[in-house]
């Protein structure tokens, strides 16, 4: 697997929660060469004019955005829904970060769902992140503590449920950077693959 690729993509990061969408974006521009946009020196959001100024100067770039999966959003699907609209030849994925088990969010693959209409044009990766507990605002532990007293009263809780159950109250960071290799391979793809 190398570690460059011709292709320079615009690399996008939507937001981040606990740092993990950031740092898996600044790696994949580090290993393709890419344009980073957002998360940058602490900043946790792109800024929309930096992000039309680019796809204007850069119009056969790929265009690929990090985005967390928190509470079953995926915020950086909005502004790919947008960019699919806009400029629907463009290449484009959304790599998404959440604490779902990589082969049960893969095969459910949620943020198709949310890309609405732009869905066949727009590849999706899954990539395993970080939820820490003891920065968690109140009512994230609100909601993860409801969860966790719903999936305890399930006769057959899924794996993904058990691993919930496992992690609830801990610091959980399951950042694996060769989750990008595919990621990667795929810029060498030809577009609509």
């Amino acid at each position: 697997m190398s570690n460059t690729t011709p292709v320079q993509p615009i690399v996008v990061v939507s937001n981040t929660r606990y740092g993990s969408t950031a740092e898996y974006a600044a790696e994949f521009a580090r290993r393709t060469g890419g344009l980073l946009l957002g998360g940058q020196d602490g900043s946790k959001s792109h800024p929309a004019e930096e992000l039309d100024e680019a796809l204007e100067q850069r119009p056969d770039a790929p265009l690929v955005i990090f985005t967390p999966n928190y509470a079953g959003t995926f915020g950086g699907a909005n502004v790919m829904k947008t960019v699919a609209r806009t400029y629907p030849e463009r290449k484009m994925a959304l790599a998404v970060v959440g604490m779902t088990i990589l082969e049960e969010v893969r095969a459910k693959d949620p943020a198709g769902a949310a890309l609405d209409d732009v869905a066949d044009r727009v590849h999706r990766h899954y990539l395993p992140g970080r939820l820490m507990f003891s920065i968690m605002s109140r009512k994230h532990r609100a909601v993860m503590w409801t969860m966790t007293r719903m999936i305890k009263g399930k006769k057959d809780p899924t794996p993904n449920d058990s691993q919930m159950l496992e992690s609830y109250g801990k610091d959980t960071d399951r950042v694996d950077f060769a989750e990008l290799d595919a990621l990667v391979d795929w810029l060498g793809t030809p577009a609509g693959e």
